[in-house]
């Protein structure tokens, strides 16, 4: 029914009119993500990023001292326990092939523990431990230097037990230096531990200066301390061995 006064329909006109064609919309590519800047670093944080990767990479020297020096102990306790059982077990022959392979053995023993000590200079100078660590060096490698002229030239007996005593100082050295590195680890277990080796490493040392000095002057009495004195050192070596030895790994483990 149409709408009074003629008015046209609206719809009508709508479905008589022409649809506007519009154009397809072209698509646009969108722009490349721009990647995110990292802000500019001030001098500060590169100084400070620059320490770490030095800490970093003294560090790995340092633990891999640490392994060289294992490394030494391990060939040492070889050495010492062949030399003690083996030679015995053999013809004379092989027992005499078997004792160069054993020098050969110390010889690797000592080159790996000096090295391991050199590596080890570089700790941070942070930790505190440098003074000892190069202490503990240079008397290793003026006790190299003694004994490539005894093995040469021969030395005085004074300069032997000079030698000794220098051998015994960068010991104690060394492990001055190891107290340094567990307390600058945050280790202070391992720092006791270091600690306790280096004070029964001081009675092991005055027992021996008695064995060596008093006791053999002393009647019978004296002959007796030193056999049960002499047994007991055997043990409390074989004891500080195994733990020094378990110290470095702690320390090791921990870089």
């Amino acid at each position: 029914m149409s709408s009074a006064g003629g008015g046209a329909d609206p719809s009508s006109e709508r479905r008589g009119s022409p649809k506007a064609r519009l154009p397809p919309r072209q698509s646009r590519k969108s722009p490349p993500a721009k990647q995110a800047v990292p802000p500019p670093e001030n001098d500060e944080t590169a100084r400070r990023r620059q320490r770490k990767e030095r800490r970093r990479r003294s560090m790995r020297l340092v633990r891999l001292g640490l392994t060289l020096v294992m490394l030494g102990l391990v060939l040492t306790g070889v050495v010492v326990i062949g030399s003690l059982v083996v030679p015995r077990l053999l013809e004379p022959d092989a027992a005499l092939r078997f004792v160069q392979w054993l020098i050969a053995m110390a010889i690797v023993a000592g080159v790996a523990s000096v090295v391991g000590r050199m590596l080890c200079l570089v700790v941070p100078e942070k930790s505190g431990g440098r003074p000892f660590i190069y202490g503990a060096v240079a008397c290793d490698v003026t006790s190299v230097v003694l004994n490539i002229v005894h093995w040469t030239a021969g030395l005085p007996s004074w300069l032997e037990q000079l030698d000794e005593l220098i051998t015994l100082g960068a010991l104690v050295l060394f492990v001055l230096f190891l107290v340094r590195l567990a307390v600058y680890l945050k280790l202070h277990e391992a720092a006791k531990e270091a600690e306790t080796l280096l004070g029964w490493g001081i009675w092991l040392f005055i027992f021996d200066l008695a064995m060596s000095y008093v006791l053999p002057y002393i009647p019978i009495l004296g002959w007796a301390v030193m056999f049960f004195l002499g047994w007991g050192m055997v043990i409390m070596v074989v004891v500080m061995f195994v733990r020094y030895f378990q110290l470095l790994a702690w320390l090791r483990s921990t870089i």
